[in-house]
């Protein structure tokens, strides 16, 4: 029953998946006309879109790490996200943070609530790309970029779930550097093509997908609970078992 449960767990995450990839790349009407997007990953696109380089939509941030056997730099008030913290798509805060004196004293950039973070550099890239969206003000290591969006062309939540629908697409940007760490060299995400709809329907799309991923969430939720009863249940039939309790 457990992992009839789990399996249908993974189902659900990957309807979510394939829920946020069509709404990204085909738009929510499926009676709308269809052109050829010049995108090889990707196909037909809406008649209506158009399609972008990144980096003709952003502005690239690198990050950088303080100095880490100068106390003064660390456990202050500011922020600071790694690998660690990318572990969902809204960031509100990082594990560890550094001080106006690092911030003051080094290259280290502080970025402002809005901004799309990702990972490119790290082992986690060869089964994902993490991008999340700061809610937070807040610098970055080196491993990170952090896209500051044109939000006359782009709203950022919208490329957050753009750059998420195509993730496994954009696995074939990677390069390997030493000792098998996966790496997104910059001018390789900067020149990725991607497709882009008019302002207001990134926001009716950006609304469908977190209206139908809460419903999903919800169930996969209550299949968690269920789960961990199972999994009580099971101790205590095993403490039934070995005490004596149950009679053989």
């Amino acid at each position: 029953a457990i992992a009839k449960k789990q399996k249908l767990i993974e189902l659900l995450q990957e309807q979510k998946a394939i829920l946020i990839n069509r709404s990204v790349t085909k738009g929510l009407n499926p009676n709308v006309k269809m052109c050829d997007s010049g995108i090889d990953l990707i196909g037909e696109i809406p008649e209506h879109w158009t399609t972008h380089k990144i980096k003709y939509i952003c502005t690239f941030v690198s990050g950088a790490t303080p100095n880490k056997e100068k106390s003064e730099f660390w456990d202050g008030n500011i922020f600071w996200v790694s690998a660690k913290d990318m572990k969902q798509r809204y960031l509100y805060k990082s594990e560890n943070t550094i001080t106006k004196q690092a911030l003051k004293k080094t290259r280290i950039q502080l970025l402002n609530p809005n901004t799309i973070l990702i990972l490119v550099r790290g082992m986690i890239l060869a089964k994902k790309i993490p991008v999340a969206l700061t809610h937070i003000q807040t610098t970055i290591n080196q491993d990170m970029k952090a896209l500051i969006v044109n939000k006359s062309i782009c709203e950022p939540e919208y490329l957050v779930f753009l750059l998420e629908g195509i993730n496994k697409n954009l696995s074939i940007f990677l390069e390997e550097a030493g000792h098998g760490t996966k790496t997104f060299p910059t001018n390789n995400l900067a020149n990725c093509i991607v497709p882009i709809p008019p302002k207001n329907e990134q926001i009716k799309i950006i609304k469908i997908i977190k209206s139908k991923e809460k419903g999903i969430n919800q169930i996969i939720n209550n299949i968690i609970n269920q789960i961990n009863l199972l999994e009580e249940l099971k101790k205590v039939l095993i403490s039934n078992a070995v005490t004596g309790k149950i009679k053989i």
